[in-house]
């Protein structure tokens, strides 16, 4: 809000605004990331992820609450939680 169509931003994002679902959770339309590794931080779990975009690929990192390890390569639906995504203009 507030910055003019075509304005150069940085968008920062933080690590718990990534969203992850289950790799049975089926729905159309959904962003779907594959699991590079995961491992635990004590009372929170940090999942590295590949996006597939064009022309490249996005590497994020999602830190979910509690003891949440996927396998390497698995494909998991991902959303993000808007406010906790920041825009600033350069």
């Amino acid at each position: 809000r507030g910055i003019a169509d075509g304005t150069p931003v940085e968008v920062l994002i933080r690590p718990e605004a990534i969203r992850l679902g289950t790799a049975s959770a089926e729905a159309s339309g959904v962003t779907r990331a594959r699991v590079m590794a995961a491992r635990m931080l004590g009372r929170s779990s940090l999942v590295h992820l590949s996006l597939a975009t064009a022309p490249e690929e996005v590497h994020l990192h999602a830190r979910v609450p509690g003891r949440f390890l996927p396998r390497e390569g698995e494909v998991l639906p991902v959303s993000l939680d808007s406010e906790q995504t920041f825009v600033f203009p350069l």
